[in-house]
Formats: structure tokens, sequence, C-alpha cells
């Protein structure tokens, strides 16, 4: 499917349209149901989950079902769309923080327990304490090299601050991909990746993807601004979350970096210069930090 995975597809039947994925384990699928319905009780759809026979959600073949969603990501929103996304992630930030943890969904302890490279990079702690002593760092380019360090010392000027944002469940990967539009309405934001993080996380994972990623590495300042303010309308931003938001950009911006350097420690799959583009997207993060800062 366009902008989807591998193990994913369309299938039309008699009875309907479904998505069907593989991949997916029964515990994962078994959580995302638990998400759904307080979501959905707050008026975010969320596609329904079909239930084997046997009352797993996974079929014997290992594939998971779920209703079919009419809508068209967009790497490149009009300003409609993007304001009809902040509106929408203000409500469903605002939905999530209500939803209780541990026991009822995702424990901390489990979200920390997350073993995928890119899952440990959103840790900051992971990052700080044991990231760099992964890296075999002949590997990667002295520039590279240098950015990566920059950002973490730069985090760790800020880690106390941090650690006092109040934290909640949020969806940690609010790609253009995952979300859905019909014209300039927002149909659905799909494919919930949990994490336990400040609603400002997931704010800024959606701002690096739309307004730096997907403008060729460029940071788009009017865009990021307005986008803010429509969140803020949405959903309350205290002052001293206000005073973060750099910072969190960078997190989320150097997170990608980090991620991509500690996965080729496992599996060369990343090119030179692929990580040194993601580097130059971060130092152009620092670059327009006073603007940012001013617009934030």
């Amino acid at each position: 499917m366009d902008g989807g995975s591998v193990y994913a597809m369309k299938f039309v039947t008699l009875q309907g349209t479904f998505f069907i994925k593989a991949g997916e384990s029964e515990e994962t699928v078994r959580k995302y149901a638990k998400v759904a319905e307080p979501l959905r009780q707050c008026d975010i759809p969320q596609p329904k989950l079909f239930i084997h026979r046997d009352g797993s959600y996974l079929s014997p073949t290992g594939f998971s079902v779920y209703e079919f969603y009419l809508g068209e990501a967009s790497s490149n929103p009009t300003v409609q769309q993007a304001d009809a996304l902040m509106t929408y992630l203000g409500k469903y930030n605002r939905c999530l923080a209500g939803i209780p943890l541990p026991p009822d969904t995702y424990s901390i302890d489990e979200l920390a327990r997350r073993t995928g490279i890119f899952e440990r990079s959103d840790s900051l702690d992971y990052l700080l304490d044991q990231f760099t002593a992964t890296v075999s760092w002949q590997t990667v380019s002295a520039r590279s090299k240098d950015i990566c360090f920059d950002s973490l010392n730069f985090l760790s000027s800020v880690r106390d601050e941090f650690t006092r944002l109040k934290k909640q469940l949020i969806h940690g990967d609010l790609v253009p991909g995952n979300i859905l539009y019909q014209d300039d309405t927002v149909v659905a934001i799909i494919d919930f990746s949990p994490y336990y993080e400040s609603h400002l996380y997931s704010v800024c994972i959606c701002l690096y993807w739309h307004f730096i990623f997907m403008r060729d590495g460029q940071v788009d300042l009017g865009s990021i601004e307005r986008a803010l303010q429509v969140y803020a309308s949405a959903h309350p931003v205290s002052e001293p979350e206000r005073s973060l938001l750099f910072p969190m950009l960078v997190k989320a911006a150097g997170r990608y970096l980090c991620a991509k350097i500690g996965f080729n420690q496992i599996e060369p799959r990343f090119s030179e210069d692929d990580i040194d583009g993601m580097a130059a997207m971060v130092t152009r993060l620092f670059d327009a930090r006073s603007a940012l800062e001013r617009c934030l």
C-alpha cells in the first residue's frame, strides 16, 4: 500500500474492505484494542480490530484484521490540513492523558524495556548514559560524530528539566504516513506506537517529520510557528513546557540520527551520506535556534 509497509495490504471482500497486517504480536494487538476504545469514547475514530473465532486477535497464520479507513496520507499537507492535524493532535493527547498507567494498558516499566534501537533511542537516559559506548565511531564520519555529541551534550544540559515534565501515554510515530485525511479533515491517526513521554514529544516528532524532514531538511519556521499556535489552542501548553520546546525538537531530530548510527552497528543499512544528511538536519535546527525560540 502507498505509504505503508510490505506487511500490510488492503483486502476487498463481499463483506467489506479490510486492512490486514502481518508481523504484529498478539500482545501488541491486544494493547492497541485497550487504547482504541477510550479514544473512541473521546470521539476520536480508531479502526475497529476484528477478533478471531477463538478469541485471539491474530489469525492462525499470524494476520491481524482492521476496519479499512478511507483516507489519504500527505507528506506535504496544505495549511488547512496542517491546522486540522494540530487541532486533532491536541484532542488526541488530551484523551491519551486520561488513560491510566499502569495496569490497564502499558506499564511504565514495560515501555522502558523496549529492545529495538529505534525504540531505545527515544529514551533520553539511554542516549545520555549508554548510547555512545555502543558505537564503533570509526564507522561514522567525523562531522556526524561531532553533531551527534553536540546534540547529546545539549540534551544533557536540560536533562533535569525534562525529568520534571509530566509524562503520559503518547503516539511516538507521528510520521506523515500515519495521518489520514479526507480533503482538509483528519480522518484518523493510525498505527499507534506507545511511548510514555510528555505530550510535547509527540508534537515535536510531528513537527520534525512534517516541517523539517519532509522539507528536504530545511526548517520551515512559518509552518512550525503556526502549527504550535493551533496546537496550543486545542491543548494547554504551560510556560515551563514552552521553554523546553526547542530542546524537545532537538531530541526528536537527534533521536533519528542516533538510531540510524546505532542500527548500523547491528546491521549496516544506512549509508554514510544518509547519516550525514540526518546530521545536517540537526545542524540546521541549531542554526535556526534563535528564530525557533522566538516563535515558540
